[in-house]
């Protein structure tokens, strides 16, 4: 199966719905359907049908009531689970129980114990249909070394040969894998009625699990051990897919835009308008300066739909290169060696839309815009426009071994998904800086339904108390490194594909600050989500924060 092929046929897989209503989708929800969805761009664009809602179960630290409470910024963020089981002579701890229809989205654990065996019960069933070593679940493979170290009790994890999932095939990288003593699993785990996790270990246990909780009428086809050797070749090819997006991205292309190459004196700016309906399939970018840690924080990237100003961001922040080039890929954006910036996210328009590289900082820059991948696009009831947007705050004075505030990353309101993110900050210390928890409210939420473990545990790589690495996977990469373990940068990113987060009225995305030191922090987000017309929120273009020295050339 070729991988323009595949991308042909997920692509006739979206129906016609409007959030909120129920779906016109003649098939019922799988495995299948999920994994095909897993590689459709086309459908973060369009509001979800079937429609969903995604949620969350995590160990955050239960004494988190309310913000301004006693508690709110509490840190005990592991083992707490929503009860104690005894079965066959174990106690088993439950970490999700959740009425369906729905679907597992994403699975995280941090640093894995090496004998634990989590256990996923389906549809009512006193047997679980997955009950397996949870290092080979959600990593694909055995503990590393660097895990070995930090786990306890240090015990043998495997008998020889151990095989994996009952036999029916390991669940390999990209659905599953480890960054830095962080464990995700991706592949989706749908379910008709019901659904219970469990873990068998006492001990420290960081986690979440997101997952999809559809309307009571929606069709769903729960997991099987059969189905999933069923589609083996399927899972095969969605992950070669999600390694390779610019193949998968080239299949649907029908026209290029030329690259302009030019040197922009400070406030000047490069532009090109394309007509619609057109959707912006992938988007090339660099940069040529000799000072590139400022270039590409003072480059700053703009698009404009119809009318409406969707993008604004800088270029380093918004290719997830960070404060500099620093190579990465995943399934949104690229940033080659050469310093090629690249973007494979969809944005549709109805009637036009102008792309523009604008020089805020002080000194020119040579940019090159483009070349720019476009195709046709059918503007209907259910199309959304891509929106990036970007803001920093300098300096935040943290409190030590306490949380500090919590920040917001952005407050929108209207209808759309949120997709994902990328968050650069400077570390003032040699400290550890990422214990802050993620707090999502939907449609109004007074408590958040997504509240997790760390800010690292959220872009799936756990500290975990060991130096961290650079990773990089489809949906999470960690690009620039330095600011985890001493004073400097660090810039880390999650895409949201399964487990993107629907609202129909308003989205408010609160990241905490808490350092395990008293010094100054620097945090800069570039958000990405999709919107209806109409759809706004609080972040505003700031030319001068782009323009500002970054630090460490004032």
């Amino acid at each position: 199966m070729k991988l323009s092929w595949l991308f042909v046929l997920v692509m006739g897989t979206s129906s016609m719905s409007i959030l909120g209503e129920a779906s016109t989708a003649p098939h019922p929800i799988t495995l299948d359907s999920l994994l095909r969805e897993m590689i459709d761009r086309d459908r973060l664009a369009r509001v979800p049908d079937p429609p969903y809602t995604c949620k969350q179960f995590s160990s955050y630290d239960r004494a988190s009531i309310a913000p301004g409470l006693p508690g709110w910024f509490a840190n005990h963020d592991f083992s707490n689970y929503l009860r104690t089981e005894q079965k066959d002579g174990r106690t088993e701890y439950a970490m999700m129980d959740a009425d369906g229809p729905g679907s597992i989205a994403c699975f995280f654990k941090a640093t894995t114990d090496p004998a634990a065996v989590v256990r996923i019960y389906l549809d009512g069933s006193s047997t679980p249909t997955i009950s397996e070593n949870l290092r080979y679940l959600l990593g694909g493979e055995k503990e590393t070394e660097q895990e070995a170290h930090f786990n306890e009790p240090r015990v043998p994890p495997y008998p020889p040969d151990p095989g994996f999932l009952g036999g029916y095939g390991t669940i390999r990288p990209p659905l599953a894998g480890v960054q830095s003593l962080g464990c995700t699993l991706f592949l989706p785990i749908p379910f008709a009625k019901h659904c219970k996790v469990t873990y068998d270990r006492p001990g420290k246990c960081y986690y979440r699990i997101d997952f999809r909780s559809y309307p009571p009428s929606t069709a769903v086809r729960t997991f099987t051990l059969q189905e999933l050797r069923d589609d083996a070749a399927l899972i095969d090819q969605v992950g070669k897919a999600l390694l390779n997006p610019l193949e998968v991205v080239k299949a649907s292309v029908s026209r290029n835009v030329p690259a302009q190459a030019q040197e922009l004196a400070p406030g000047a700016s490069l532009r090109t308008t394309i007509t619609g309906p057109a959707a912006v399939r992938f988007l090339k970018v660099k940069i040529d300066s000799k000072n590139p840690a400022q270039s590409l924080r003072s480059t700053v990237l703009s698009i404009v739909c119809d009318g409406a100003q969707t993008v604004w961001s800088p270029v380093g922040d918004f290719f997830n290169s960070g404060i500099g080039i620093h190579s990465q890929h995943n399934w949104v954006t690229s940033v080659e060696p050469d310093g090629t910036l690249c973007s494979y996210w969809v944005m549709p328009f109805a009637k036009d839309c102008t792309i523009k590289l604008t020089n805020t900082g002080a000194e020119s820059v040579g940019v090159t815009l483009g070349d720019i991948g476009t195709s046709k696009w059918q503007w209907d009831y259910r199309s959304m426009y891509f929106h990036a947007q970007w803001h920093q705050q300098y300096p935040i004075r943290t409190v030590a071994g306490n949380g500090t505030m919590d920040w917001n990353y952005i407050e929108i309101s209207g209808k759309g998904v949120y997709v994902g993110d990328t968050l650069v900050i400077h570390n003032g210390s040699g400290r550890w800086w990422g214990e802050g928890d993620e707090k999502i409210y939907v449609n109004g939420e007074t408590f958040p339904s997504h509240f997790g473990t760390g800010t690292e545990d959220y872009y799936g790589y756990s500290r975990g108390g060991g130096d961290s690495a650079f990773f990089e996977a489809p949906f999470m990469s960690h690009s620039q490194v330095e600011g985890d373990k001493r004073p400097g940068y660090s810039a880390i990113t999650r895409v949201r594909g399964l487990d993107a987060i629907p609202f129909s009225t308003s989205l408010k995305f609160d990241m905490e600050i808490w350092h395990w030191d008293a010094t100054e922090m620097e945090y800069a987000v570039n958000v990405c989500w999709y919107g209806r017309p109409g759809a706004t929120s609080n972040i505003q273009p700031d030319a001068a924060e782009s323009a500002r020295p970054v630090l460490g050339t004032r």
